[in-house]
Order: structure tokens, then sequence, then C-alpha cells
């Protein structure tokens, strides 16, 4: 039995653009819902149009990638693409959330310090992804500037 696992270097082109598609597909319905091209069932959307396009468009975005992936260039901007995709999301949660769409949290602790507790945990995730997404676009170029020389 082969138990190393696929890696986008190993998949045949087949299964790389089936993946491709059903990310693409899974995040098309996001995108019509934030566009309006769907309408939304009445309390469907919990988040803003722009967050849920966003979400969306990590999905298609991965959907673009698998199938071209392999320069520097591309896989150093599409990881940009998408940590910046989750750095917004998670802004969003962090400073614009409804009041008490934070659920969860510690025991027995009050809900105004989950809340807090977790609009921190988002804004800081979205702090880390934004450095990474950053980061990323700074490879892409150097990656860019070193191909075209």
């Amino acid at each position: 039995m082969h138990n190393t696992p696929a890696t986008l270097d190993t998949m045949r082109p087949r299964a790389r653009w089936g993946l491709a598609l059903f990310c693409v597909a899974l995040g098309t319905y996001p995108i019509l819902l934030a566009t309006g091209v769907v309408e939304p069932d009445p309390g469907q959307l919990h988040a803003p149009p722009w967050v849920v396009g966003i979400a969306g468009g990590v999905f298609v975005l991965l959907g673009v990638y698998l199938p071209f992936s392999g320069s520097r260039v591309s896989n150093n901007l599409f990881g940009a693409l998408i940590c910046l995709s989750f750095a917004a999301m998670g802004a969003w949660v962090a400073l614009d959330s409804p009041q008490g769409s934070i659920e969860g949290g510690i025991p027995f602790a009050p809900s105004a310090f989950n809340q807090a507790l977790g609009r921190g945990l988002f804004g800081f995730g979205a702090l880390i992804s934004l450095a990474m997404g950053l980061y990323a676009l700074r490879l892409a170029a150097r990656a860019f500037r070193e191909e075209r020389d």
C-alpha cells in the first residue's frame, strides 16, 4: 500500500483540474449571494456581502491556482491574496461584527469577557494573516524581478 500523501506535484493533471473545478463551484455560490445575483433567504447572511464575497473568493482563488501553480511568483501571489482575504474577514469579526455574534468561550466566564476574548483572538489572527500576506507579496515581487532579469 502506498502511504505517501498526495501533493500538487504528485497529483495527476485530471485530479488537479477536478479539485480546481470543485473549489470554483464551492466559491461561486457565496459570490452570487454577495453580489445579489442570487437573493439570500432572510437571515441567511450573518456577515456583510463583502465578507461573504471574500469567503467565496478564497475558494475561487484556490481553484484558479491549482491548475497553474508551480512558479514562485504564482505561488507567492496566490498565497498573499488568500492570506490578505483571511485578514480582511478576521478584521471584520474583530472590529465590526454585531454584538453577541461570538458565542462560546471559557465556561463560567461572563459573556462580555468571552466576546472581548473572541474579538481579540480574531484580531490577532487578522494581524498574523496580514503580516503573512504582505510578506508573500514581497516574495512574489522579488521572484518576479528575478525571473524578469
